[in-house]
């Protein structure tokens, strides 16, 4: 896995994991928006997608954030 600047890279299912993505989504929501505020989420056309997108908004959701 990889993590910069511009975001988190790795392979879904090797070493980019469901625990990874909640991580990540948690913090983002934390550091990054505020509660009343919202938030768009965009994707690509790979096979793990759309889980991962649905996976990220249920995490920003827990957080109280509008996705």
């Amino acid at each position: 896995m990889k993590i910069s600047v511009s975001g988190v890279r790795g392979i879904y299912g090797g070493d980019l994991t469901l625990h990874n993505i909640s991580k990540f989504a948690r913090l983002f929501a934390s550091s990054s928006i505020k509660p009343e505020g919202g938030c768009v989420l965009a994707s690509d056309t790979r096979p793990s997608s759309r889980l991962i997108s649905q996976f990220v908004a249920a995490n920003l959701m827990e957080q109280g954030i509008h996705v």
